[in-house]
């Protein structure tokens, strides 16, 4: 799962664990909001990866020092995301994919953390859904382990009022409509 051999990790967040650390309220609100617009139908029957897995894997799995990690609540209801996700795992070797806010939370604070304890230094590129990026990017920007934040859809979700906030995030590489443009972009940021 999310090694080197071609998988991809998905996390849906179906656990039901309980987690000593407290998660900003923003997640389990959004969360909520998005499950009750999300349709029940997935394009996909790819294999799920749950909240209690999250330590084993990314405490034995990763041995590069740069993730991509993607986040959208939509991602498995447009066919053209595989073909991205087959592309992005061309250019990383690690790549994890969620579609809740609070797992994939979870998953960024879990890499601070061995980072702090210089178990691992690895840094993350994030991508997210332009529907969460005006809410999660003021929770993201300031992390250490997140190098570049990418913001993926149809810029229509996002005012201009918000992108030009979203200029003052020097982490923020931009924001993309295409898949073609998004890509090309993390390969230049790789070099």
């Amino acid at each position: 799962m999310g090694s080197k051999n071609g998988k991809y990790d998905f996390d849906h967040g179906t656990s039901s664990q309980n987690h000593n650390e407290s998660i900003p309220s923003f997640s389990s609100e959004l969360n909520q909001s998005i499950t009750t617009k999300k349709s029940k139908k997935n394009l996909t029957s790819l294999p799920t990866c749950t909240q209690q897995n999250i330590l084993i894997d990314i405490s034995t799995t990763n041995m590069d020092n740069l993730s991509l990690v993607w986040l959208d609540t939509n991602i498995h209801q447009r066919l053209s995301n595989i073909d991205v996700e087959v592309k992005l795992k061309n250019l990383i070797d690690y790549v994890r994919i969620f579609d809740r806010v609070d797992t994939c939370e979870r998953y960024i604070k879990q890499i601070g953390r061995m980072n702090n304890n210089h178990i691992r230094q690895e840094k993350l590129l994030v991508i997210i859904s332009t529907t969460l990026a005006p809410t999660l990017i003021p929770h993201l920007h300031d992390l250490p382990q997140v190098k570049y934040i990418y913001i993926f859809g149809k810029s229509k979700s996002i005012s201009k009022a918000h992108e030009g906030w979203l200029r003052k995030h020097n982490k923020v590489k931009g924001i993309y409509n295409s898949s073609r443009t998004l890509i090309a972009q993390i390969v230049q940021d790789q070099n």
